[in-house]
């Protein structure tokens, strides 16, 4: 958890990778750190929301074609929060 509070790399945004695990809201990682946040607390969308975004951005393509019917479903799902 030290290590996820004080990264040694600057953190980027990208809408084309969801498949990583601190950028996912349901990883283990990311909802230990979220529950230790008092604004999660008060408004769980704030860190939902961003994610929801990114994922209706993201269009696979070439070799991450194949996430296209995942993705898809994960859209479904999350369309209903």
């Amino acid at each position: 958890m030290q290590a996820f509070a004080q990264p040694d790399m600057a953190i980027t945004d990208s809408a084309d990778y969801l498949s990583c695990a601190v950028k996912h809201p349901c990883s283990t990682m990311v909802a230990r750190w979220a529950m230790g946040q008092p604004e999660f607390h008060r408004d769980p969308a704030v860190l939902i929301e961003p994610f929801i975004a990114g994922l209706q951005r993201v269009e696979p393509s070439g070799p991450a074609a194949w996430t296209a019917a995942p993705i898809s479903a994960l859209r479904a799902i999350m369309a209903d929060l």
